[in-house]
């Protein structure tokens, strides 16, 4: 299975960067983990290609694939997972503004560096 925690994978930066906005936004790591999970499958699907050059036949095929392997709910939630990615990529989701990162920080209660831990890539 892919891992995106070698920096000679073509998505270990992407992944690092969308895992760290996701980390910034509050997003839970069960959440963080699945689109993870969702990613990693598609990269491996694709043969380990780097998934933003992917098309949308590529990434339909993918979700055709999982649809016929596995539960409905399990397509829903790699859909999803792979729907957030993607627009965070296209930069529908726009990273989350200094004042934002600033209260996600505060309400964590943590210090900056361990809003990254678990993100090899900044490591």
């Amino acid at each position: 299975m892919a891992e995106f925690t070698d920096p000679g994978d073509p998505n270990a930066l992407a992944w690092c960067d969308f895992e760290r906005d996701l980390t910034a936004l509050g997003r839970s790591a069960r959440t963080i983990q699945s689109y993870r999970e969702a990613c990693e499958q598609l990269a491996d699907y694709a043969k380990g290609a780097d998934l933003l050059t992917l098309t949308k036949v590529d990434v339909s095929g993918f979700i055709i694939e999982v649809q016929r392997a596995h539960s409905a709910t399990t397509a829903q939630v790699r859909y999803r997972s792979q729907h957030r990615f993607y627009a965070w990529a296209r930069g529908e989701i726009a990273p989350v503004g200094a004042g934002e990162y600033v209260d996600a920080l505060r309400a964590s209660g943590r210090p900056h560096e361990a809003n990254l831990i678990g993100c090899e890539c900044y490591a």
